[in-house]
């Protein structure tokens, strides 16, 4: 009978509390040390082997990524090119299927994205969708060609990821290149 009562006060206290209920004293709650059944027994240990599981490790994908923005000071008006570069340092081919664009984006018109490509802006960020294949030892580029709208100091920022998955460094980090683009009118 006590161990039904302490477990309803308990259950009655976890509801008040779960709903936002309080009262205006405090109410000690007594508590004891569970104690094991004197009738309770162990279940026999059982010999049925565990088979045993590997976690595949991630593979490893070398790459050298880069970036140029020409011109790095600009008008309202004028023509900004990003050339992105992703050389494929592994054993084996890669496909680079999204780079993060992180950057005021919405200060400019994007006018194009080469080879095959489209930058779309969401709650997330930006990023520029494409499926460039980057053979064993080969270097391609993508280019985002883009016109400033308004002038300011604006700082972009991008990260490959490739359909393999994403590309970190040796210490785990995302590769990530960046740089300023000032605007003046």
């Amino acid at each position: 009978m006590m161990r039904a009562c302490l477990s309803l006060v308990l259950f009655v206290t976890l509801a008040l509390a779960l709903a936002g209920c309080t009262t205006s004293e405090q109410t000690a709650i007594p508590t004891r040390a569970a104690q094991p059944s004197p009738t309770a027994t162990r279940a026999p240990a059982t010999s049925t082997p565990v088979p045993a599981t590997s976690t595949p490790t991630p593979a490893a994908y070398h790459i050298e990524f880069t970036g140029q923005f020409q011109p790095s000071l600009l008008r309202v008006g004028e023509k900004l090119v990003v050339r992105l570069g992703i050389k494929n340092l592994s054993d084996k081919p890669i496909t680079l299927s999204r780079v993060y664009a992180g950057g005021p984006w919405d200060k400019y018109t994007v006018v194009n994205v080469t080879p095959a490509g489209q930058l779309e802006c969401g709650l997330l960020g930006c990023s520029v969708y494409t499926n460039l294949a980057v053979g064993v030892g080969d270097i391609r580029y993508l280019s985002i060609v883009a016109y400033p709208n308004a002038p300011g100091n604006h700082a972009f920022t991008f990260a490959p990821y490739l359909a393999e998955g994403k590309v970190v460094d040796a210490g785990g980090e995302t590769i990530m290149i960046g740089a300023p683009v000032a605007v003046t009118r």
